[in-house]
């Protein structure tokens, strides 16, 4: 049994399967959108990739580069509607 209410927000890893999904919700934020490529390559390259579900709807994500003791939030976003 799930406890957790359809609605619910959820963060969880990105998967190539979202690339389209967040690269959509990239091309309304931004006047300069990152590619989907842009976001394969942060995933082959190992960086912290997260979406934010609302359902079965992604609402965000966002992309962290961890190394040498530090990170560096290289793109973070919550879908204009929300």
């Amino acid at each position: 049994m799930n406890a957790r209410p359809a609605d619910a927000t959820q963060l969880r890893p990105m998967r190539q399967a979202d690339v389209e999904a967040v690269s959509e919700i990239e091309k309304r934020a931004y006047p300069f959108p990152w590619t989907p490529g842009i976001f394969r390559d942060c995933l082959r390259a190992g960086h912290q990739c997260w979406v934010l579900e609302g359902g079965v709807k992604l609402l965000g994500y966002g992309v962290l580069s961890a190394a040498a003791g530090e990170a560096h939030i290289l793109n973070i976003c919550i879908a204009p509607e929300y």
